[in-house]
């Protein structure tokens, strides 16, 4: 409505300019096509978009809390006592599926407790680095000491280093492989046969991920320190004095 009244005062003000009166002083005034103008100003007339609704916004006070970053909880590990009677009631009624179940949840209590009181053996400081409490990680798979894992973070701002305690076929074989084959790993000039508190081990050099150290222990365990931006190989043979392997072996009975 506002713009229909400015575009009749407009059209009103045209009409004035081409009749308006004579003055004494001559004023040429510009030759003006009021049927052109008109369609000018008429453009788009009664084609003015309605005015938006205003959307009402979310109330920016909402009460909600959110989760607080940077703690990290952990879960409690399965019942050992309770899964050991689920397992011998259900296998009473000869439920085969349900007694396997409930044995292997058992295990994964058994090397989740295990696994933490590797992590308590472990020390908080090497080599000036300190641990990450929040990184520390607990993994098993229930299949019975094929597939647990342990492992514990120290770093600051340029240099790092990682522990691992595993039971890994994977890990295990192939050091083994490396620690009863000297001359194969004598032809890489990346790669050494050393001694780990009375364990033989393999350590590895790469310029891109640092040192690798690997101690197989017992008959299924191996020991990995994944050192990033340490100095030399003095430097990591130092660092894993630090780690008690014969407790790792008393924890995971092994010989």
């Amino acid at each position: 409505m506002k713009r229909a009244i400015k575009i009749l005062l407009l059209l009103l003000f045209l009409f004035s300019m081409a009749a308006g009166p004579v003055h004494a002083q001559i004023i040429k005034k510009p030759k003006i096509n009021l049927k052109k103008e008109s369609k000018k100003l008429l453009k788009g007339f009664g084609n003015e978009p309605e005015p938006a609704e205003e959307v009402q916004k979310a109330p920016t006070d909402s009460k909600m809390p959110s989760e607080k970053s940077g703690e990290k909880r952990k879960m409690k590990p399965p019942d050992v006592n309770k899964n050991i009677d689920e397992a011998q009631v259900a296998f009473n009624q000869q439920n085969y599926g349900s007694t396997r179940f409930a044995i292997e949840q058992a295990i994964v209590g058994i090397e989740l407790e295990i696994g933490h009181r590797l992590l308590e053996s472990m020390p908080e400081n090497v080599n000036g680095l300190a641990f990450q409490e929040s990184e520390d990680e607990v993994y098993s798979s229930g299949m019975g000491f094929v597939g647990m894992n342990i492992s514990r973070k120290y770093y600051n701002d340029d240099k790092g280093l990682t522990a691992i305690v595993a039971n890994n076929s994977a890990l295990i074989s192939s050091a083994q492989i490396a620690v009863s084959n000297p001359s194969m790993v004598a032809q890489d000039e990346n790669m050494k046969i050393t001694t780990v508190q009375g364990n033989r081990s393999v350590l590895e050099y790469d310029e891109y991920t640092g040192y690798n150290l690997s101690v197989p222990f017992g008959q299924s365990s191996i020991f990995v320190l994944k050192c990033v931006n340490f100095d030399s190989e003095d430097e990591v043979m130092e660092a894993a004095d630090q780690f008690d392997i014969n407790t790792f072996k008393e924890l995971l009975g092994e010989q």
